[in-house]
C-alpha cells in the first residue's frame, strides 16, 4: 500500500511541477511577445525621426540653394 501512495504522490508532485513549468512557459510566451511590441514601437518612432530629419534637411539645402543662387546672381 506505500508504494502506491508513493506513487500517487510522486505523481502529484510531478503534475505540481508539469503546471508551474507551462504557467512559467505562457508568462515567457506573453513578455517575449510584449517586447517584441516594444521593439516595433522604437522602429516606428525612429523612422519618423528619420523622415523628419530628411525633410528639414532637404528644406535646409533648398534654402541654402536659392541663397547661393541670389549671391552669384548679385555679383
Amino acid at each position: 500500500m506505500k508504494r502506491w501512495i508513493k506513487a500517487l504522490v510522486h505523481s502529484e508532485e510531478g503534475l505540481k511541477r508539469v503546471a508551474e513549468l507551462e504557467r512559467r512557459e505562457s508568462e515567457s510566451k506573453v513578455e517575449l511577445f510584449s517586447r517584441n511590441e516594444e521593439k516595433r514601437e522604437a522602429i516606428r518612432q525612429l523612422c519618423r525621426l528619420i523622415e523628419y530629419h530628411r525633410e528639414n534637411c532637404d528644406h535646409a539645402c533648398k534654402l541654402l540653394s536659392a541663397s547661393l543662387n541670389r549671391r552669384r546672381r548679385r555679383s
